[in-house]
């Protein structure tokens, strides 16, 4: 039985959707499960998640005064760090800067790869010795999209290279038999023009809309230039390339996968992972 299920593809691929009927499908047969998406407070992951000292997070809670409660429900201690799901907490129109300000106390915002890697492994290495041995655990985009992103873009690395780093996170994890469910575009580009019009700003003029401020991000990126990945058709050809890689990856991560190709129904696509998931269950069943 896989106790734990990574939920993994480009943007558009549907990956909140589908770990919400996942986790819908395992309840409905009497698991208990938990469910995890990007900015919660999550056992292995950082995206959206503002890491602060005693000091600094004291001087956000004097800043933001009409968000400290929020802030305070959306923060866990851990050791001598309060940790922050910034993203979940919805800002004051008076406090124009509150993201910007949570976002600089990012993992992600270091340039230094050691300090990204030893922060990622000692979560996962934590989660793999206290976890629940009777849940199942489901996550979204936090194998795959984030690292890649950040060690192809930031820090240049290349197949080896990744694969060194995301096979060290996994070893952590061996013990819950974890599965990666991928998503794939069957046109990507198609696929990111469909998913960028779906985002469009709903306040135009005062906040941009989400492909544009992927492009401003991925083109930004230090080895972004270099590699053609530089406004909206080198972003286009980054997600191309990038689909590629992780399904390269899929291959020699020796951990089980399944890869399903998303065309433009997403019904065909859950129909097929159901599939997969009924055989696994069964045979779960008859151990």
């Amino acid at each position: 039985m896989h106790r734990c299920l990574f939920i993994e593809g480009l943007p558009g691929s549907g990956k909140t959707t589908f770990s919400k009927r996942l986790q819908k499908y395992y309840e409905n047969r009497g698991f208990r499960v938990k469910r995890y998406s990007e900015g919660d407070l999550h056992p292995i992951d950082l995206a959206w998640i503002a890491i602060l000292d005693e000091k600094s997070y004291r001087d956000m809670l004097r800043k933001y005064p009409k968000l400290s409660a929020m802030i305070r429900s959306h923060t866990k201690k851990e050791h001598d760090r309060y940790y922050v799901a910034y993203a979940k907490i919805r800002a004051l129109k008076e406090y124009p800067d509150f993201y910007k300000d949570f976002a600089r106390f990012e993992i992600f915002r270091t340039e230094d790869y050691e300090t990204f890697s030893n922060a990622f492994y000692s979560r996962w290495k934590h989660f793999g010795n206290h976890h629940d041995s009777d849940t199942i655990y489901i996550f979204e985009c936090v194998l795959l999209q984030n690292h890649v992103n950040e060690l192809v873009l930031k820090y240049g690395f290349q197949d080896d290279r990744l694969l060194t780093h995301l096979k060290k996170l996994l070893d952590c994890v061996r013990t819950l038999n974890p599965k990666i469910l991928y998503i794939a575009h069957h046109d990507v580009e198609e696929g990111m023009r469909r998913v960028a019009k779906e985002r469009i700003s709903k306040k135009p003029g005062v906040y941009p809309d989400w492909f544009d401020v992927v492009v401003d991000y991925i083109s930004s990126e230090r080895f972004a230039p270099e590699m053609g990945y530089t406004g909206e058709e080198g972003v286009l050809r980054f997600f191309s390339d990038r689909q590629v890689l992780e399904k390269k990856l899929l291959h020699r991560l020796e951990t089980s996968f399944a890869l399903h190709i998303l065309k433009s129904d997403y019904e065909d696509v859950w129909k097929a992972v159901q599939t997969d998931l009924d055989k696994s269950v069964r045979e779960s069943n008859r151990s």
